[in-house]
């Protein structure tokens, strides 16, 4: 069964939207095409992320991938080297359906 996130927003008209994402397993990337990488202490942040520099990012994000490494990684050493006690930094990636689905797709 796949893990399902729901993401939220509120547009310029103070609507609130809602949406749910899921989990894309390492064998069904390939399906679709990488919007972006957000890094943070939560998921929610690293979603804010994704609707702050991601054009669109609402309406075309459709999963999600929880990965090791890279920017969480150098973080979490940075704050360790300064004594720092902080939650694990998280690197979420971001995937939207590739441009064939996209345009019949209705969210």
């Amino acid at each position: 069964m796949k893990e399902f996130e729901t993401i939220k927003r509120q547009t310029a008209d103070g609507k609130k939207e809602e949406k749910q994402i899921f989990e894309i397993a390492e064998e069904e990337v390939g399906n679709f095409v990488r919007m972006g990488v957000g890094s943070g202490p939560t998921f929610g942040f690293c979603v804010y992320m994704g609707l702050k520099h991601c054009e669109d990012f609402f309406d075309r994000v459709r999963g999600y991938r929880i990965v090791s490494g890279g920017l969480a990684a150098m973080i979490d050493e940075a704050q360790a080297k300064a004594g720092l006690v902080k939650p694990k930094t998280i690197n979420v990636e971001f995937y939207e359906n590739p441009p064939a689905l996209a345009k019949h797709d209705n969210g």
